[in-house]
């Protein structure tokens, strides 16, 4: 196939091209010396005619290359390559990932605005949302990005019935949340009883059990049972990653009482691809003016692949709060 210099810049030729075209020859602009490939044009700056060219192209005014720094006919012929084969008007490239993600955001937002971002977005990019642009102004709420039902009004609340009052209340709730995190890790499944939630009745099918042993816990010999979750959907889902958890753990019961005195869950499957290890553990312990077993420490470690988070949580001053109700029925 011959190609003019030009052909590979005009869109009512090159749209009709089979996508192996467009990838090998979409975009190419040759220069008259005619060479078939693309050419590397390392230069900064360009010539030009006369000076009123040079002043009409540095206003705008006048189509053609003013800087490296802001256009060069070999990177032009890359953007309208990627362009053609994504079907868009124009293409931008950049050097880097973040700077291509901080143009697309900084350009477009100023002092006031309001950035809605993903939780599970890039590190780098959760750092441009949540420390950099807060220093000009601009606020950002974390929202777990996934469309599902159950938090699709919720969100669209939050996008299109922003009053005062209620963007306020929003990030009291968010910045609240986050005491509670460590670090980067969001967790929903740091509850204490989570591992006695899952041994409910109606959960045991999808379980497989097997004796794993005794150990002694606070003075207290305990048997061990350990649970290995085998049935999808799982019961776990990760609001961070939107993949599923496969549970498993370990519960220490005292042989003749069946209480429990320690409880350890861990989790596993797509969802913790970015995980190493991940361990929630939990001791009882009988509170004296309440005469039960009640959670007295909760231990979390999250292996990440550069790092390990450790967490302990301890309980104490447990409360007793009862309610009664009677009914009236109205005379007639």
């Amino acid at each position: 196939m011959r190609m003019k210099r030009r052909t590979g810049q005009d869109r009512s030729i090159t749209s009709r091209w089979r996508p192996a075209t467009q990838a090998v020859r979409g975009g190419t602009a040759r220069s008259e010396w005619g060479e078939t490939s693309e050419a590397l044009f390392l230069t900064s700056g360009y010539s030009y005619d006369k000076a009123a060219d040079a002043a009409a192209r540095f206003a705008g005014e006048q189509q053609g290359m003013t800087y490296s720094r802001l256009q060069n006919p070999t990177v032009q012929m890359l953007e309208e390559r990627l362009a053609l084969m994504e079907g868009a008007e124009a293409c931008r490239t950049m050097a880097t990932g973040m700077a291509a993600m901080t143009a697309a955001i900084v350009c477009q937002v100023q002092q006031g605005d309001h950035v809605v971002a993903g939780r599970a977005a890039f590190g780098s990019c959760r750092w441009l949302t949540d420390t950099f642009l807060p220093k000009f102004g601009v606020e950002t709420t974390i929202v777990d990005g996934r469309d599902t039902p159950r938090q699709g009004r919720p969100m669209e609340q939050l996008l299109s019935e922003r009053t005062v009052d209620a963007y306020d209340q929003a990030l009291a709730i968010v910045r609240e949340s986050a005491k509670y995190n460590i670090g980067d890790v969001y967790r929903t499944i740091n509850v204490p009883l989570q591992a006695l939630d899952l041994l409910h009745p109606q959960y045991r099918k999808r379980f497989d059990f097997k004796a794993a042993g005794r150990e002694r816990v606070s003075g207290q010999e305990a048997a061990i049972v350990a649970f290995q979750e085998r049935s999808t959907p799982t019961t776990l889902v990760s609001d961070g990653f939107g993949g599923e958890l496969l549970a498993r753990g370990r519960v220490w019961i005292e042989p003749t009482s069946g209480a429990v005195l320690r409880t350890e869950l861990s989790f596993n499957g797509s969802a913790a691809r970015y995980l190493k290890e991940s361990a929630i553990r939990v001791d009882y312990q009988r509170d004296p003016k309440l005469k039960v077993l009640l959670p007295s420490e909760m231990e979390e470690t999250y292996g990440l692949e550069i790092e390990v988070l450790h967490g302990v949580a301890t309980y104490r001053n447990y409360r007793r709060f009862e309610t009664a109700a009677r009914m009236i029925t109205p005379p007639k």
